[in-house]
């Protein structure tokens, strides 16, 4: 199998619907990040103590999810939201963190509610136009790099944006901010069950 063959089998589980209904699900939460910084400092607090109580009380009261339909996990540099859905995806998750070995039990209220503010956007034209949730969707599933990184930055206007990349079904944005040795990511993927059960 080839390596293009192997990306695109592997980035070639996510859809349009799903993309949109996980993209509807965020907004409202990365609307009150972006709006209320008591909110967000709270939220910032709550991650960095691992506090998943904390976190899913706060989730799910600001956004239009049951605990049947999403899930939460946090590991004191960030958050995961795992949107349930049926096989072979599994689930489709949502994340704001920091890569594990720069930092521990570290998040910043600033910084989140900066990429909260970039993101939305994003978030808000893949809920409410089906044609460029359609544009992403097929620039995932045939691993095209380039139409991703160009449809997300007409979206995420910020030189803050350092790269975007494919991964997982998914996209991986990573932002660099001044001072901050390490990179901040906003992504969306599908979680692979089958790769960690190996």
């Amino acid at each position: 199998m080839s390596r293009q063959h192997r990306s695109r089998k592997r980035n070639g589980y996510v859809t349009v619907p799903l993309l949109r209904r996980m993209a509807a699900s965020m907004v409202p939460f990365y609307r009150k990040i972006a709006a209320s910084r008591s909110y967000a400092k709270t939220w910032s607090s709550a991650v960095r103590k691992a506090d998943l109580d904390r976190l899913e009380k706060m989730f799910y009261k600001t956004a239009p999810v049951t605990r049947r339909r999403a899930s939460l996990s946090t590991n004191g540099i960030g958050y995961m939201i795992g949107f349930n859905t049926k096989a072979p995806i599994h689930e489709y998750v949502n994340a704001t963190s920091i890569r594990p070995g720069h930092v521990q039990f570290t998040f910043s209220t600033p910084i989140h509610r900066f990429i909260s503010r970039a993101v939305l956007p994003l978030y808000r034209e893949i809920a409410c136009n089906r044609k460029f949730a359609a544009k992403l969707v097929r620039a995932i599933r045939c691993n095209d790099n380039r139409m991703a990184d160009c449809l997300v930055r007409c979206c995420v206007r910020t030189k803050a944006l350092h790269f975007v990349r494919i991964e997982d079904s998914g996209i991986l944005m990573a932002f660099k901010f001044s001072k901050v040795p390490y990179h901040y990511y906003n992504e969306f993927y599908r979680f692979d069950f089958e790769h960690m059960e190996k």
